[in-house]
C-alpha cells in the first residue's frame, strides 16, 4: 500500500497532509526520491516494517529472525527487479 516518504524527523502533522490510506511513514528513502525527481529518472524502494505502534503509542520492534527474513526478501525483490527486461535500456 501507499507509504509517505518525508525528510523531516520532527514533523508537525498539522502542517503536512498525508494520504488517509498511507500505511506507514518513512524517512530513509526521501532523499533518493528527491534526487530521482530532480534528475528525471525512475526510482523505486523496497521497504519492510520493523517497528509498529499500538493505539496508545507503545513501540514494538520485530525480532532479529523476522528482520533478517525481511532483509533477505527485500534483497530478492530488488535483484528480480534489476533483472527485469523492462529495466534494460
Amino acid at each position: 500500500g501507499p507509504v509517505v516518504s518525508v525528510d523531516l524527523f520532527y514533523d508537525d502533522a498539522r502542517e503536512r497532509s498525508h494520504p488517509p490510506d498511507a500505511l506507514a511513514i518513512e524517512m530513509e528513502s526521501a532523499t533518493l526520491f528527491t534526487v530521482g525527481a530532480r534528475a528525471e529518472i525512475s526510482v523505486a524502494c523496497v521497504l519492510a516494517v520493523s517497528d509498529t505502534f499500538s493505539p496508545g503509542g507503545e513501540r514494538t520492534r520485530i525480532d532479529d529472525h523476522a528482520l533478517l527474513a525481511a532483509a533477505e526478501s527485500m534483497g530478492g525483490v530488488a535483484v528480480a527487479a534489476l533483472r527485469s527486461p523492462e529495466l534494460r535500456v
